[in-house]
């Protein structure tokens, strides 16, 4: 397998960075698999599945948001939104897509999006959803609108007092409160994983786990808003989308809210299908029984699974 990374520049001239693993064998190479991280983390973690994919002749892309992991400008610190905004995000994961198309053959495009990477994708696939051939939405969230409206009028109020710290209370409302199904915990991150060398590998690492300033949140809050209305989401293009999540993700309310986001893009007459993982917490790509996982994500990747439900 061939590693290589980029610094690309992003919307607002944002460094982005980006890496890329490859066959060497150009010629096996049955597709391009690009994948979104989730909220504070960073790409290099899903190099292990990436790795898998590869081995299955997949080319696969992981570049690192705006304020996360290598994604910094000089005296910037991960997690620390200015003037950043949602759309910033967005946009950046098409220069990213620009990149790709400029520098690989003409082979299928997937993009497969996890927790707030999930976010992202569905809103980026009512934009430039005509140029993806199918979706992975991995560990997914549904948020009503009033608790949307609520999440922006915080935010702001808060960014308005203290703009550049990190925010406890904002942390604790979206995602703090997540270790209570697992209590008594060995730590407040065993939601993540049952895997605990995973969760203490995350623990420590400095580029994983911490809070936002009050500006990230209320943009996350403005992006849960725009794909929790059935309008926007009409935008998307008619592309195979599956939806996956271990049964015990407390993001994704146990899968009843994955459930409700489905049942959406289903009832506007999406070609979507849903599979759930039997025990698996929110990263069911870093869950005991991993490789069963990446088997299953592989034959989404593939439209080898066509269960519905």
């Amino acid at each position: 397998m061939e590693k290589q990374t980029w610094i690309i520049q992003g919307t607002k001239n944002q460094k982005i960075f980006l890496r890329r693993y490859k066959n060497k064998n150009a010629e096996d190479n049955k597709g391009i698999v690009h994948i979104l991280h989730g909220m504070a983390e960073y790409g290099a973690r899903y190099a292990h599945f990436a790795q898998f994919l590869v081995e299955q002749n997949y080319i696969v892309y992981i570049h690192d948001h705006r304020k996360h992991g290598k994604s910094l400008q000089r005296n910037e610190r991960v997690g620390i939104f200015t003037h950043d905004t949602w759309e910033d995000m967005i946009e950046d994961i098409h220069h990213v897509q620009n990149f790709i198309k400029s520098n690989e053959a003409d082979l299928p495009h997937i993009i497969l999006g996890h927790s707030m990477g999930s976010v992202l994708l569905r809103h980026y696939l009512t934009i430039y959803g005509e140029d993806v051939d199918r979706a992975i939405i991995m560990g997914t969230v549904h948020s009503s609108l009033l608790a949307n409206k609520f999440g922006i009028l915080l935010s702001a109020a808060c960014e308005g007092v203290v703009p550049s710290i990190r925010n406890k209370v904002l942390d604790y409302m979206f995602v703090g409160h997540m270790n209570k199904t697992f209590e008594p915990a060995n730590t407040e991150f065993d939601w993540l994983t049952r895997d605990r060398k995973v969760v203490e590998w995350y623990i420590n690492s400095p580029l994983c786990g911490y809070q936002y300033s009050p500006r990230f949140y209320k943009e996350f809050s403005k992006g849960l808003d725009y794909v929790s209305s059935e309008e926007n989401i009409m935008k998307t293009p008619q592309i195979p989308i599956s939806f996956i999540s271990g049964d015990m993700d407390p993001v994704g309310q146990f899968m009843d809210g994955v459930h409700k986001v489905y049942d959406m893009y289903n009832r506007l007459g999406y070609d979507v299908n849903l599979k759930s993982v039997a025990n698996g917490r929110h990263e069911i790509l870093n869950e005991i029984n991993k490789e069963e996982v990446y088997a299953i994500v592989l034959d989404l990747i593939e439209g080898k699974q066509d269960e519905k439900g």
